[in-house]
């Protein structure tokens, strides 16, 4: 489940310096970010842009496994974005970082400064789950119904 009690219950990462100079802050769940390559440690949010995809499979084979992808895919991809009040030292509300080392110097990357494809692929699978049948989108979005 993608929920905000499960969320803590996820492992964050410890970091090799003061909050303040690190990317990836400390208490933020790790969960939703995927191994950019095989050789290193580098992960970043990048399949964002799928789930879409991820609620699309689900609503073609029923399996569970997909929609709970897709909610993660769809929430957690977010823990590092800037948001209003809570800006992780970015230039503003709706940045984020490219990616971040899990390994040694964890919590620390490059390109902190704005890269359009992270957006861009936040902002596909947003449209994505938005373009899904309602009962789907709901599913995707945990939004209950009466």
């Amino acid at each position: 489940m993608c929920n905000e009690r499960n969320s803590r219950q996820t492992s964050s990462v410890g970091s090799s310096g003061p909050n303040a100079s690190i990317g990836w802050k400390h208490g933020v769940p790790t969960a939703g970010l995927q191994l950019i390559a095989s050789g290193h440690s580098l992960v970043d949010a990048y399949m964002a842009f799928d789930a879409d995809e991820f609620a699309r499979l689900y609503t073609l084979t029923g399996d569970t496994h997909y929609r709970e992808v897709a909610r993660i895919l769809l929430r957690n991809t977010k823990n590092m974005l800037a948001m209003p009040g809570r800006t992780y030292d970015l230039r503003g509300s709706g940045w984020q970082q490219e990616h971040w080392s899990l390994a040694p110097r964890r919590g620390y990357g490059l390109h902190r400064p704005w890269l359009p494809w992270v957006a861009t692929s936040q902002l596909n699978g947003i449209f994505g789950v938005m373009d899904l049948d309602a009962e789907t989108r709901h599913q995707i979005m945990d939004v209950k119904t009466n």
